[in-house]
């Protein structure tokens, strides 16, 4: 009965030293069939290259290389407040010589619309230079030096004016301004900041000219000169100067500036 119990024991003993090899024998070969990966193989994982989407390219614009031609003005000239903009030859009011004065106009990019009523020899030499093509787009710039006097066509009209019963017109009116370029600049500066002494002034000292006197008086009245060469139309029309074949053209008479200031 004794050795029973031996043997007993001895198999029990047997069985888990076979048991234990058996396990460690499983698990050494479950590591085998797995490796853990080397640091040397996560760090390749790590930098292997993820491609970038191709990149748009940006369309920048290039500026714009036309090239213009140039209307030269003075700066006494309405435009000069444009130097350096672009201008349109406009085709309403047509181009059209009447009397003294080549009527001529130019649309600004803000609708206003300038009209220089210019000599026949001035409008011959910008036709010439293809400058009064209508709609063409012209690009302004400044002369700094004083705008010729006008004495060429006028001549006559301009000494008899005010002798006789010569009738003021545009070409008139504009030989008289730009004869008078002084008195127009200290009016026109004395207006802008409300000096009514200086203006009094000038028109006072025209009292030996009776007639450009009431030219001065006309437009000393705010709004009427717009710069020491131009006037506003509804100034022109209170002189009589615009033409029965340019005013039936207008319809927004307070977007209209004559300008004496050509070059």
């Amino acid at each position: 009965m004794e050795k029973k119990w031996i043997y007993i024991g001895l198999g029990v003993a047997a069985f888990v030293i076979i048991f234990y090899f058996v396990y460690q024998y499983l698990v050494n070969m479950n590591n085998t069939s797995s490796p853990s990966p080397s640091p040397t193989t996560q760090q390749a994982a790590i930098l292997v290259a993820v491609p970038s989407p191709t990149p748009v390219p940006t369309k920048i614009p290039l500026p714009s290389t036309q090239n213009y031609d140039v209307l030269y003005v003075s700066p006494l000239s309405y435009l000069a407040n444009y130097n350096g903009q672009h201008v349109t030859v406009a085709s309403t009011p047509p181009q059209i010589q009447i009397g003294d004065s080549y009527w001529v106009g130019f649309n600004l990019r803000n609708g206003m619309l300038v009209l220089e009523p210019l000599p026949q020899d001035t409008a011959q030499q910008l036709s010439n230079q293809k400058l009064l093509i209508p709609n063409k787009t012209l690009k302004v710039k400044l002369v700094y030096t004083q705008p010729s006097s006008d004495l060429n066509m006028q001549s006559a009209a301009y000494a008899s004016y005010g002798t006789n019963t010569t009738t003021l017109t545009a070409g008139i009116l504009r030989s008289l301004m730009r004869n008078n370029k002084s008195v127009f600049k200290k009016l026109f500066q004395a207006l802008l900041i409300d000096n009514y002494p200086i203006i009094n002034q000038v028109i006072s000292s025209l009292s030996g000219n009776p007639q450009l006197q009431s030219i001065v008086k006309t437009l000393s009245i705010p709004g009427n000169l717009v710069a020491p060469l131009a006037i506003t139309y509804n100034a022109a029309m209170t002189l009589g100067i615009v033409p029965p074949e340019i005013q039936q053209y207008i319809t927004s008479p307070n977007k209209v500036v004559i300008d004496f200031g050509y070059v």
